[in-house]
């Protein structure tokens, strides 16, 4: 040490120190440890020194262990300032070698921050336990600095960090036991108890603690429900100290509606150490977390949570979604289905094409079977006559469209209408079996009242008039304040919008009523072009009244303007109606009506004089009797119109009557109740006819998907052929009108082909219009309405009521207008049917979630009285407006209806969406060795004991065990989730669903769409190629039955007389959505279908739910959801709650709302860091996990492997710092935090990040491209290769041959990897 002190030639001397201070020898035992971290933190703000260089020269009047420090200098004034590092340092050691205070140093370790860390868990624990559980924590995180700091001080010894680690252990453990014990006795010890919840369970696992209360004098058990569950997790530090909890905010008396102003968080995500806030980087953790409004929050989760973290009221002993599950976990059941269809498709092709007997092979999961038919069929060509798997799936959908077929033949046989049949006994039952798992979602669908029948018209008005009422009511309460405050006017606007929201879909549902009937009873042309008109008008008004928060509400807020919106729309609607009364009246005297119009009819009559008289009952008939209140004058008129109305009509009357009719325009203080009570006599007295669920002259319902590039390709002859007829077949309105239109008797034939021009032109612009339409929207998505647009937005509807047999080629002779795999289609229809009737279920009919997010939003804005009243009316209303744009976004990805049509299929947007799919072909083929840790987090989520002790060691050692293993994962696949290998889904984990950009539309051409398709296709199949769908199907598979069993477990446990349920595991399940009823009627349902014989293993009791499945469906929606949750939160599975919205391509805000692929390539491989990071690192500090002392470990442990087994050779070349943070990162225990760091490193030229923190430098900052190409993700890498190996002249050949190869599809499957770096080197070498 003499050289490094007293070397002249570096201009340090010791000084003649004083003694000092007690407290100054404390100031510098800390400043020991941390002052080489502030030092390294200051070297960051010297920007570089272009020219300078560390010579030898410059580091000789130094010592040799302080050279690599001073090598990395990349300035003059950072070399200065390491070299007064040093300095220092030594100084602070000379002034401790003075005095060599124990007390001093004994202090220092006491105040490290280090040790104060696991101070907020002992509070309430007691001495031993405090202790027992600080002292390991506190000295592997000392032992972490030491490591750190022993390469930043060259000073440091081993004996020293051997000292600081024994230390900090010990006065860490006993600060830590000493308060522990100290607030043994506090009221509310409450964190502690949770940290131990997370941490005490990994081996042993108590019993849950049973209420007993006294009866008779004797103790008796009570019911499983008072079972005791942990203490809600607190973050007041008032409350935690036990000074007890703020006072809440006062109720507001009177008559104002509950909630006002009151604030309720209880629903906000229950406290993590402070990291709950990341959640704000999604889009569900901002909805839940933004406002202190329970409904908001809730509805939220009901929408998009997969029961990844937990609500503050979960953690207090509620039930996760009160046990509802959300659309995005209960829509397990769609999954399946689609499936079970391809899996079925999959076999029966395998079968025809191998003339196989008996079911096709598979090999983990993977139709390898049917791989070798393929295979064998390519290698045939022409010799091999059978239909190959595309032309087969292709012809089952033609087999079940053409049943629909008057008279069709197949062969000799003549067959009925609705006859499914083939000659290939293959294509005719895949047919069948599709066709009747169509008509299970179609009985479902009917029951939620998604299709446009009688029962769900009736119903969705009701929904509507529900909601109308309830903000009416609010309303009245709320005009009758005598002084309204800003909040007050603010929710009365508020309430305005909404109520006349809901008056115009209820308006659009009697239009879309009138619609129908008009086309049922063939009311005349011009009734047509009314309603059409009206329709126009409605849509208009739902897209002005869709943006909650707009200049209008701000307006009558700040201007105190008169609230009155309500009657003004009713006044517009008024006016609507008058065209529809006065059409019907001259047709009623000219052509007559029929029953149903006579009767409607007669609702608008009486609804003009409800309006504008008050007639006191809507159900007398309308007459000239007085009217109560009425002046003499208002009595004339009604007299006057009553006799306009009844009397024969010639045209001087039926101007007349107009005339009368504009005078009703002030309608009657209770005009808005009896407008409404009319408005539902639409729905209940012209008793609309139940239609069938199917289109018009369909025997069999099978989703329609236009084929762009068909009609494109065949425009004129699709128009001529296809869409003429259809018009000429279906007119409407003015059209209508035209072609019924005859010419005189004395009319030329110059004149009648005038005429008949006239229709020809008019028939062509209708159809080109109508074809122009279809190929706009083609990016839409928007099958047979699913997305809910227009008048008929509330049902699914076909547009185009043109058989779909009439589409395909073999019948039209031109070309198969719509898409004929089955495969697409089935696809098409349960991603988005599944979905939407889950949505209707979770909301009562609200299938689009409009009404919801209305709810969620008032919520919010009649808890926020202080915000608007204290003069943030701007800020909170930007806040609120961000609350709508979120729900907006999140209901839309949850419904599959992310992307705007208008740039879906744009050039820009398809090319973007190639280049991601090739990202993933070059880069993703170890996907599956990064996903080595996914075992591990079995361990950190039900502990070493359990995993090992009883499954593992079960499925090991005995036969039967694993073939009831196998039987029961089967079973559970109605879950959904260990389905990968079948839908190729597993490529989620690691990425948003596909990139927007559907090809087929020509934008980059006829062979562009080709190669677009060819690509999809090998993107779609390439994760059974690299395994990952194969390795996550195994291990969720596995998750499934663990699930399962602990479910089943419990609930015998709890039917028990003595039964003692294990408390974590209870815990556990309320926290997936199941209570204690819930777990005992599971295993009496288990148990009924012979459980304990056929489904129970010495220790494990393994799933039969399809056994039970009808016998109770909401019950088994609750065991599949609690069981889905398990899969998707223990195998890393990113879903809609995880994510934030650029993830989805958007960016901006309302009307500036922009959304491309280009905004998703940053995160285009990221979705499993944002899994991780909700799944994993806030779940744990959630405290619900059992293993994380062991999980960690072992997720640590695989992390390594990981990174080793991905390339050996070069791992062994990395130094530790390197082979710890890559460890690290594919452990998966920092979520993106690693990957920001990462690209962080890259963008400074290692200037900043965890790399430079630990003298270490990113091997890629030093690249220009890579650089400038971080920002943009994997493709912005792959870019800037190409580009610098088409430009840049400097570049070796071996790094362009490097790069070709690696944009190669495949090239990095870590099975063929060594084959394609070998042919590098062999075409470099003989070169």
């Amino acid at each position: 040490m003499a050289d490094f002190k007293e070397n002249p030639l570096w201009g340090y001397s010791p000084p003649k120190y004083r003694k000092q201070s007690w407290a100054g020898d404390v100031s510098d035992n800390l400043a020991l440890v941390y002052a080489p971290l502030g030092n390294k933190l200051t070297n960051f703000a010297f920007p570089r020194e272009k020219g300078f260089k560390v010579t030898t020269d410059k580091l000789q009047p130094y010592p040799m262990s302080i050279w690599e420090d001073l090598f990395e200098s990349q300035s003059q004034a950072q070399f200065d300032n390491t070299v007064h590092m040093y300095h220092k340092m030594s100084e602070i050691r000379d002034r401790l070698s003075i005095n060599n205070s124990i007390s001093a140093m004994l202090m220092a370790g006491i105040l490290d921050p280090i040790n104060l860390i696991p101070i907020p868990t002992a509070i309430g624990m007691g001495f031993v336990r405090s202790a027992k559980r600080a002292i390991p924590a506190i000295a592997g995180l000392t032992a972490v600095q030491e490591t750190w700091r022993a390469d930043r001080d060259p000073t440091h010894t081993p004996e020293e960090a051997a000292y600081a680690i024994t230390g900090s252990a010990f006065f860490g453990g006993l600060l830590t036991g000493t308060i522990g014990h100290l607030t043994r006795n506090f009221p509310n010890k409450r964190i502690g108890e949770a940290y131990h919840q997370a941490s005490l369970y990994d081996e042993g696992n108590p019993a849950a603690t049973i209420k007993t209360k006294k009866t008779n004098g004797n103790a008796k058990a009570e019911e499983v429900n008072d079972l005791e569950f942990p203490a809600p997790l607190k973050i007041s530090w008032r409350e935690t100290l036990g000074l007890g909890r703020p006072k809440n905010v006062k109720k507001p008396a009177g008559d104002i509606p509950k909630g006002k102003g009151v604030k309720d968080e209880g629903e906000k995500l229950a406290p993590a150490f402070g990291y709950e806030k990341t959640a704000n980087f999604t889009l569900l953790g901002r909805l839940m977390q933004r406002f202190a409004s329970p409904v908001s929050s809730h509805n939220a989760q009901r929408l998009a949570s997969d029961n990844g973290t937990i609500t503050r009221n979960v953690k207090a002993g509620g039930i996760a979604i009160d046990g509802k599950g959300s659309v995005r976990l209960n829509e397990a059941k769609w999954i399946h289905a689609r499936a079970t269809i391809i899996r079925n498709i999959q076999d029966d092709w395998t079968k025809y094409a191998g003339d196989l007997a008996g079911e096709p092979s598979r090999t983990l999961g993977m139709p390898t079977e049917k791989w070798t038919q393929q295979i064998r069929q390519t290698l045939e060509g022409k010799k091999n006559e059978k239909l190959n798997y595309e032309s087969f799936s292709r012809e089952v959908f033609n087999t079940i469209a053409l049943a629909s077929k008057q008279n069709r033949r197949v062969g000799n046989k003549q067959l009925d209408y609705g006859d499914i049949v083939h000659d290939i006994p293959e294509v005719q039952n895949t047919a069948r079996m599709i066709n009747k798992e169509f008509e299970k979602a179609g009985i479902e669908g009917e029951q939620l009242g998604l299709f446009r029948r009688e029962d769900g018209i009736e119903q969705e008005w009701t929904n509507i008039y529900k909601e109308y009422n309830s903000y009416w009511f609010q309303y009245l309460r709320y005009r009758n304040v005598k002084n309204p405050t800003t909040h007050d006017r603010f929710m009365m606007a508020l309430q305005e919008k909404y109520m006349k929201q809901s008056l115009n879909d209820m308006e659009e549902l009697e239009i879309f009523m009138a619609n129908r009937l008009d086309a049922k009873e063939r009311a005349s042309a011009k009734m047509e072009e009314i309603l059409d008109d009206i329709a126009e008008r409605k849509v208009e008004l739902q897209e002005k009244y869709d943006n909650i928060i707009d200049d209008e509400i701000q307006r009558k807020v700040n201007a105190n303007e008169k609230i009155e919106g309500i009657s003004e729309h009713i006044l517009e609607s008024i006016e609507n109606q008058k065209r529809i009364l006065s059409q019907l009246d001259h047709d009623y005297h000219t052509v007559g009506l029929t029953k149903k119009q006579m009767a409607f009819r007669q609702i608008l009559i009486r609804r003009l004089y409800e309006v504008y008289g008050g007639l006191r009952s809507v159900d007398k008939e309308v007459q000239p009797k007085v009217i109560k209140g009425a002046t003499k004058k208002q009595q004339d008129f009604l007299e006057d119109l009553y006799k306009q109305l009844t009397a024969p009509r010639t045209a001087k009357k039926q101007n007349y009557l107009d005339s009368l009719l504009k005078k009703i325009n002030k309608p009657a203080s209770d005009a808005q109740e009896k407008y409404l009570l009319n408005l539902q006599k639409t729905i209940t007295d012209t008793h609309f006819t139940k239609s069938s669920i199917m289109p018009p002259n369909e025997a069999h319902y099978l989703t329609r998907v236009w084929n762009d590039g068909a009609i494109r390709d065949n425009y004129d002859m699709f128009v001529e052929r296809i869409m003429i007829p259809f018009v000429l077949n279906n007119p409407r309105g003015k059209l209508r009108a035209l072609l019924e239109t005859t010419p005189n008797r004395n009319a030329t034939k110059k004149q009648i082909d005038k005429l008949q021009d006239k229709k020809d032109e008019a028939v062509d612009k209708k159809a080109k219009e109508i074809t122009n339409k279809l190929i706009n929207e083609s990016g839409d998505t928007n099958y047979d309405n699913m997305n809910g647009k227009g008048i008929a937005r509330f049902f699914m509807k076909r547009d185009l009521d043109i058989e779909n047999f009439k589409l395909l080629k073999q019948e039209n002779g031109i070309a198969d207008f719509i898409e004929t795999d089955i495969r697409a289609i089935t696809s098409a229809y349960f991603t988005k049917f599944g979905p939407l009737a889950e949505m209707a279920r979770m909301f009562d009919g609200d299938r689009h979630g409009e009404r919801m997010i209305r709810e969620s939003i008032y919520d919010v804005a009649l808890r926020s009285a202080d915000e608007i009243n204290s003069g943030k009316q701007k800020k909170f209303m930007q806040e609120l407006a961000k609350q709508e744009d979120d729900f907006k976004i999140l209901r839309n990805a949850v419904l599959g209806r992310i992307g705007n049509p208008a740039t879906n299929g744009s050039a820009s947007n398809m090319l973007v969406r190639v280049g991601m799919q090739l990202a993933q072909l070059t880069m993703m083929g170890k996907a599956t060795i990064a996903s080595l840790a996914d075992p591990a987090k079995i361990i950190l989520a039900r502990g070493f004991g359990d995993t090992f002790g009883r499954y593992i060691k079960s499925w090991v050692g005995d036969l039967s065990e694993r073939g009831m293993m196998r039987m029961a994962k089967q079973d559970l696949e109605v879950t959904g989730e260990a389905l990968n290998v079948i839908l190729n889904t597993a490529r989620y984990r690691i990425m948003q669903a596909d990139a927007m950009g559907n090809y087929g539309n020509r934008k980059l051409g006829k062979w562009g769409d080709k190669a677009l398709g060819a690509i999809d296709e090998m993107a779609t199949g390439f994760y059974n190629m690299n395994l990952l769908n194969s390795w996550t199907d195994t291990f969720k598979g596995w998750v499934g039955v663990m699930s399962a069993d602990r479910i089943i477990r419990t609930g015998h446990q709890l039917t028990k007389r003595n039964g003692t349920p294990n408390k974590w595991d209870l815990d556990i399940l309320r926290q997936y959505g199941l209570n204690a009823d819930d777990l005992k009627q599971i295993y009496r349902e288990w148990r009924k279908v012979g459980g304990e014989k056929t489904a129970r293993g010495k220790e494990i009791y393994y799933s039969n739910v399809q056994k039970w499945k009808d016998a109770d469906p909401d019950l088994v929606r609750k065991y599949t959801v609690a069981v889905r949750a398990d899969q998707i939160n223990t195998i890393i599975t990113p879903t809609d709650a995880d994510k934030p919205a650029l993830m989805y391509g958007i960016v901006g805000r309302g009307a500036q709302q922009r959304q491309h692929n280009f905004f998703k390539m940053p995160l285009q491989f990221m979705a499993w860091s944002f899994g991780a990071n909700n799944k994993i690192i806030m779940s744990s500090l959630q405290g619900r996990h059992k293993g994380q002392l062991s999980g960690m470990t072992a997720m640590l442990a695989l992390g390594f492997m990981s990174d080793y087994i991905r390339n050996p050779s070069y791992w062994q070349q990395k130094d530790w710092q390197e082979k710890l943070i890559k460890g690290v990162e594919y452990s998966g225990l920092t979520s993106y935090w690693l990957d920001v760091s990462n690209a962080i490193e890259i963008m400074t030229n290692n200037q900043f990040g965890m790399r430079p923190m630990l003298g270490a430098e990113n091997p890629f900052a030093d690249d220009l491209g890579d650089r400038i190409s971080e920002p943009f993700g994997p493709l912005g890498s792959m870019s800037a290769d190409v580009i610098a190996m088409l430009t840049d002249s400097k570049l070796s050949d071996n790094r362009r041959a490097s790069i070709i190869r690696r944009l190669i599809p495949y090239n990095n499957l870590f099975y063929a990897d060594w084959l394609f770096k070998g042919a590098q080197r062999t075409i470099m070498d003989n070169d």
